[in-house]
C-alpha cells in the first residue's frame, strides 16, 4: 500500500511540473525558472504561476 501512495505522489508532482511549465509558457514567464521551482515547490508553485497576470501587464 505504501508502494502505490509512493507512485500516486510521484504522478501528482510529475504533474505539477508540467502544468505550471505550461502555464508559465503560456502567461510568457520564465519556463527554465518557473519548472525549477516548480521541482521544490510543486503545488505552491503551480498556484503562484496561476495567479500570475500574463507578462507585459493587462494591456497586452
Amino acid at each position: 500500500m505504501t508502494a502505490l501512495f509512493s507512485i500516486l505522489g510521484l504522478i501528482i508532482w510529475v504533474a505539477c511540473i508540467v502544468a505550471t511549465y505550461s502555464i508559465a509558457k503560456s502567461k510568457g514567464r520564465g519556463v527554465v525558472l518557473w519548472t525549477i521551482l516548480a521541482v521544490f515547490f510543486s503545488w505552491i508553485a503551480l498556484l503562484i504561476v496561476a495567479l500570475l497576470p500574463r507578462r507585459g501587464g493587462y494591456g497586452a
